[in-house]
């Protein structure tokens, strides 16, 4: 495992946690910000656990 993880920058469900977290993060290598990674990933099956409890609330 490497930190950071080269295909996170790809994988959603790394991304929209981290963003969740701190909305303003960048890539500690690229420094790109972390948002813009995300808004160009396919989100539309992405579920999050908060989310789905907060649903059945």
């Amino acid at each position: 495992l490497s930190i950071p993880h080269r295909k996170m920058t790809i994988r959603p469900f790394v991304l929209k946690p981290l963003l969740q977290i701190d909305p303003e993060i960048v890539h500690p290598v690229t420094k790109e910000r972390l948002k813009v990674y995300l808004d160009n990933c396919d989100t539309k099956d992405l579920v999050l656990y908060k989310e789905l409890i907060e649903a059945d609330v």
